[in-house]
């Protein structure tokens, strides 16, 4: 067993190191949603979020008006 001091001593480096790891998903995980935020600009003015890739496709159904 431990004398106190020493417990003491891990239990804040464990609170610490738990704490750092948390802080840092937390940032990966804001980093990976503004990245996946991004708006790709299509014609027509339709917006798809993300990327379309691995044999993904996006098929505009929308008629086209000559007079724009």
């Amino acid at each position: 067993m431990l004398p106190p001091a020493q417990a003491y001593r891990l239990l804040r480096l464990i609170t610490g190191a738990v704490w750092s790891i948390a802080l840092a998903g937390i940032a990966a995980w804001v980093y990976t949603s503004q990245a996946s935020a991004k708006a790709v600009s299509a014609d027509h003015g339709i917006a798809i979020g993300g990327d379309v890739s691995g044999g993904s496709t996006v098929e505009n159904t929308t008629a086209v008006d000559p007079a724009k």
